[in-house]
């Protein structure tokens, strides 16, 4: 499956003072890269890939009441840069959340695994057992 490219025209970009890198130019120049997208009204997905779009974990956060993805960068001192940066982050999260899930194949434990695994459970019922006391060894000491 080909990696999804969400096209500009579909983004919403805005630019502010940042609080990263710059010295005395963060004050002066708007270098933080905010992009809004609404990824219900994408023409790149499906119906089913925005219904995993909207529960994919990362987004919980970055979706809006509106409906929209918000992703902001500060990282760089360049608007342009933070402005490819959450460009690229959006893309990642957004290939992430559609890549289809593997089924599990579902196998037999081996005849050795079986064994090692009966064997540590006895292991641990006798240190339990050695360290229970009974009443009577409690009196007679």
């Amino acid at each position: 499956m080909p990696l999804k490219q969400i096209p500009t025209k579909e983004l919403v970009k805005t630019f502010s003072t940042s609080s990263g890198p710059g010295g005395q130019n963060v004050n002066k120049l708007a270098t933080k890269a905010t992009i809004r997208w609404c990824y219900n009204e994408s023409s790149i997905l499906n119906q089913y890939q925005k219904s995993k779009v909207k529960r994919f974990p990362a987004f919980k956060k970055l979706i809006n009441l509106k409906g929209e993805i918000v992703i902001s960068e500060s990282r760089s001192r360049s608007q342009k840069h933070n402005l490819r940066l959450a460009i690229a982050k959006l893309n990642k999260l957004v290939n992430q959340a559609i890549k289809p899930t593997k089924t599990r194949i579902l196998t037999t434990p081996t005849k050795n695994s079986l064994e090692r695994r009966k064997k540590l459970k006895q292991h641990r019922k006798q240190k339990k057992e050695l360290r229970k006391t009974t009443k009577g060894q409690l009196l007679m000491d």
